[in-house]
């Protein structure tokens, strides 16, 4: 057997112990699939809370109305009814000053919203 020959026989009995031990090896040691999972949900996140009206300021905002109201009445009243005018302008002026007063508080309110 010449030289060529020879080596060309090494050369594919090489290869083919190659091949054959991959084989054995896939053989014994078979591919592992992970089983199928299903695609993650995504995650809803809630979105962020705002600030919250305070309760107690909204209070405050219905009463400053509320007496608003009773002073128009009372401003109404004092137009129609002829006598005691002068004691009747003071109540109306008394609860204008009031009223003022409690537009004042409620504007500058500190906490008008709640975290």
């Amino acid at each position: 057997m010449n030289r060529t020959t020879r080596l060309s026989l090494i050369a594919v009995m090489l290869l083919s112990t190659s091949a054959l031990g991959i084989m054995g090896y896939n053989a014994m040691h078979p591919a592992v699939t992970s089983p199928s999972h299903p695609p993650p949900q995504p995650i809803e996140m809630p979105e962020p809370a705002g600030p919250k009206p305070n309760p107690r300021h909204q209070q405050l905002q219905a009463d400053l109305e509320r007496h608003e109201r009773h002073c128009l009445q009372l401003g109404k009243q004092s137009t129609i009814v002829v006598q005691n005018q002068t004691q009747i302008a003071q109540r109306v002026q008394g609860c204008w000053t009031l009223v003022k007063a409690e537009r004042e508080y409620v504007t500058n309110f500190p906490a008008k919203t709640i975290q």
